[in-house]
């Protein structure tokens, strides 16, 4: 198995190096060039145009049908497989790395290299100044707009935001419409189990799913409630969320434990149906 090669150019010494291979360094600047191999596609090949070979013409082949899974960079990543690179680009590393100038260096963010260079142009209205005195470059960066430097609520019943920026200009903030109340509608414990919806009153639409109470009821105390003006089935469900419709609310397939309260009969219903009781004795 061909071994992995290190390919990086080093601008402090002027040249590219093949770390693992016993191929030596190569000067910068566009001696060395990769391309995929015309004869062996997927494979790269590898050149030196200032060394030739015996014809005197032909540039000299360092690497004539390299995979690609091979080149590393000088972090020893694997370009394909730790850095995901496509073929394209693996060949366009080298021949980056290989067009490097003396004394070039890497400009990076956030620890990532984003390329390298010689000049360093900055641009944006917050720069106000670049000065180059001996081998020091001073670069001056204006302060970024006018910030906030204090704020305070002023006014006749305080209804005014007042906010001194750093010029010392205010701004004042009509804050009224801050200071008012809404009246919040009725609701009470009762939620619906597929939403989370709160109701008004225990009154519902079963199409919409069950309803559960949402304060936890302890022991010795009572859940006191309205009978509604139709039917009424209460107990411990088990069908999970997402049950709709009256007919699946009232299945009692669904329920573990349920009692039917019959609002044409004015009584708890043992009606042995699908919208009936189970798991329970009713009583008279």
């Amino acid at each position: 198995m061909a071994k992995p090669v290190k390919i990086f150019g080093d601008a402090s010494q002027g040249s590219l190096f093949f770390e693992g291979v016993t191929i030596p360094p190569a000067p910068l600047g566009g001696i060395v060039v990769a391309i995929e191999n015309p004869n062996r596609p997927g494979k790269i090949r590898v050149t030196r145009t200032d060394q030739f070979q015996k014809d005197g013409v032909t540039p000299r082949v360092l690497f004539k049908r390299m995979l690609p899974s091979r080149v590393r960079n000088k972090q020893d990543q694997s370009l394909i497989s730790d850095l995901g690179f496509s073929l394209a680009e693996v060949i366009s590393y080298i021949n980056d790395e290989a067009n490097r100038k003396a004394n070039e260096i890497d400009f990076q963010k956030n620890a990532s290299t984003v390329g390298s260079g010689n000049t360093i142009n900055f641009t944006g209205a917050g720069v106000s100044a670049v000065t180059v005195s001996g081998d020091i470059a001073t670069v001056s960066i204006a302060g970024g707009g006018n910030p906030v430097a204090s704020g305070a609520i002023v006014g006749a019943g305080s209804t005014t935001l007042r906010l001194t920026l750093d010029d010392s200009t205010n701004i004042d903030v009509d804050v009224t419409a801050l200071r008012s109340t809404t009246s919040i509608a009725s609701s009470t414990s009762y939620f619906f189990l597929n939403n989370g919806a709160q109701l008004a009153n225990n009154q519902h639409d079963k199409a919409g799913g069950v309803v559960f109470y949402g304060t936890k009821v302890r022991r010795g105390e009572e859940l006191v409630f309205g009978l509604p003006s139709d039917n009424l089935h209460i107990g411990i469900w088990d069908g999970g969320n997402g049950v709709s419709g009256v007919t699946n609310v009232n299945n009692k397939a669904n329920w573990s434990t349920k009692w039917a309260y019959d609002v044409g009969n004015v009584r708890w219903s043992d009606h042995n149906v699908a919208r009936g009781q189970t798991g329970t004795v009713p009583y008279f």
